[in-house]
């Protein structure tokens, strides 16, 4: 721009002073454009970054669903919960044995457990501590817990359990009223676990 406008100003006065005023004429039309361009453009830009990060602010009830164990270790199924459950009372009730009612606490520490299994193969928690403290329910007067990882096949998994005296014992045990179970898909890899306890008597 600079190199180009040196060569034009060699004309006489009037007709650079023409060029001048034409020039000016330009530069507030451009700048007319421009401010335009910049309003149209102001009204779909998005919101101020102050306003943006309110608006993205996380509340402590989105934290705490975040952290649940479904959220961030995996998947949960459905079926194969079931199918467990299901092969379990078919086998005490065809020894004479009461069914075990299917509990929604003994569910969730069934799935905390089964997150756990991702980081460590123990019926203890992650902490140490013992299985229970992931039952957030009343504490029960006895309490079992049977747990796998790997296996595709739900049901023969608990026949798979029945060769375990522990694990035997468990499924026979005359005194639990309740189970809970979870299976989670995770990295293409099922972690199992299953939980057993007796109701507390009120």
């Amino acid at each position: 721009m600079q190199n180009i406008g040196a060569g034009i100003v060699k004309t006489n006065t009037k007709i650079r002073n023409q060029c001048l005023n034409t020039r000016q004429v330009a530069k507030l039309i451009s700048a007319s454009i421009i401010l335009l361009l910049l309003f149209v453009a102001g009204c779909n830009m998005p919101e101020s970054k102050d306003r943006t990060k309110a608006s993205q602010t996380i509340s402590e009830e989105q934290i705490q669903d975040q952290m649940l164990p479904q959220n961030w270790m995996g998947v949960y199924l459905d079926i194969e919960p079931e199918q467990i459950i299901n092969e379990i009372n078919m086998i005490r009730t065809s020894s004479g044995l009461q069914a075990l009612e299917r509990d929604e606490q003994a569910d969730l520490w069934a799935q905390v457990k089964a997150a756990e299994l991702v980081f460590e193969f123990s019926h203890d928690r992650l902490d140490g501590g013992d299985m229970i403290t992931a039952y957030a329910g009343l504490l029960p007067p006895t309490y079992g817990q049977g747990i796998a990882r790997g296996h595709r096949d739900a049901i023969l998994l608990v026949y798979e359990w029945l060769e375990l005296p522990w694990q035997k014992e468990n499924i026979y045990e005359e005194s639990y009223s309740n189970i809970g179970c979870a299976v989670l898909e995770n990295n293409n890899t099922l972690y199992f676990a299953v939980v057993y306890l007796e109701e507390p008597k009120s």
